[in-house]
């Protein structure tokens, strides 16, 4: 299994990407961070010269908006290529 932090880059981040009206997480903010964790997996799995590409398609179900302090929690997996 591999790890990545991406613990300073949120925490650095995430607050400016909250809106301004009700202080919550736009979806779209949302679906780059799965984006990017996606990659990231896929990437690491084939190894660093690997290109994961780019997502033709996501399909992403959004039960409750993400608030300020709230704490988001994104396992990427690579089950097959």
């Amino acid at each position: 299994m591999i790890a990545i932090d991406m613990t300073q880059w949120v925490h650095k981040y995430l607050h400016k990407m909250l809106d301004k009206f009700d202080e919550t997480l736009h979806g779209a903010m949302i679906a780059l961070l799965i984006d990017v964790c996606g990659s990231l997996v896929v990437a690491l799995r084939g190894g660093l010269n690997y290109s994961s590409g780019v997502s033709t398609d996501m399909n992403i179900l959004f039960t409750n908006p993400a608030r300020k302090g709230d704490v988001l929690i994104i396992n990427a997996e690579c089950i097959k290529f």
